[in-house]
C-alpha cells in the first residue's frame, strides 16, 4: 500500500511543478504571503486553526490532526511576517 502512495504517479499528481511553471508557482506564493498571510486574514487563519487544534485534541482525542492544525497556525502567525519582510527586501 505504501508503495502505491509513494509511486511516481502519486508524487507527480501532488507536485505543483508538474502542472505549472516556475514563474506561476513563485507568483502564487508571493501573492499568498503578501495578501492572505499578513494582517487580519493571518490572524483569523491562526485563530481558526488553533481552535480546531484544541477541538481535535480535547474533544475528539485526535492528537495527529491537532499537531497539523498547530503547525498551520504557527506558519500563519510567524512565517507570514518573515516572508513579507523577505519579499519586501527582494524588491
Amino acid at each position: 500500500m505504501y508503495y502505491k502512495i509513494l509511486s511516481g504517479s502519486f508524487l507527480d499528481a501532488i507536485n505543483p511543478m508538474s502542472y505549472m511553471s516556475h514563474e506561476q508557482y513563485n507568483s502564487f506564493w508571493h501573492m499568498m504571503f503578501s495578501t492572505l498571510l499578513q494582517g487580519f486574514w493571518a490572524r483569523l487563519l491562526a485563530c481558526v486553526t488553533l481552535a480546531l487544534a484544541l477541538f481535535f485534541l480535547i474533544y475528539l482525542k485526535r492528537p495527529g490532526l491537532s499537531v497539523v492544525f498547530i503547525v498551520i497556525s504557527t506558519i500563519a502567525t510567524y512565517f507570514g511576517g518573515v516572508f513579507g519582510f523577505i519579499f519586501t527586501a527582494l524588491k
